[in-house]
């Protein structure tokens, strides 16, 4: 089943390149696997970031001078904070999907979860 979890901390900006980044703390139990990494997001203050298939992060209450940056963006530079290692883990790039409306959270199952993923992959 896939595990999803509010970051524990997270901040955007803007890289010197115009790029969009986010530095976040992943939940603890949270593996160190990434595979094709995707963010859903629909220019809300709300936004999906899949770090692989069985892990996803959400990112609460995006600033809203980020969100048209976000909506224009392909894809979001981040960078993890391993907070046992204390350092930053290999930074990595996660592709944009931008979707008409961001799934409710609380009612999909994992079925439809999947094929969200599916869908930006």
């Amino acid at each position: 089943m896939a595990m999803i979890k509010q970051a524990n901390l997270f901040t955007m900006g803007q890289a010197p390149n115009g790029g969009l980044t986010v530095m976040l703390m992943p939940p603890p139990d949270y593996s160190l696997r990434i595979m094709q990494p995707s963010v859903l997001y629909d220019g809300g203050p709300h936004a999906l970031l899949w770090r692989n298939p069985d892990e996803a992060l959400i990112l609460d209450y995006i600033p809203e001078p980020v969100r048209a940056k976000m909506m224009a963006a392909d894809a979001l530079a981040v960078a993890e904070f391993d907070t046992k290692q204390r350092d930053i883990r290999t930074p990595y790039l996660a592709k944009i999907a931008k979707v008409d409306k961001m799934p409710d959270l609380d009612i999909l199952t994992e079925e439809q979860l999947r094929a969200e993923l599916r869908k930006v992959a």
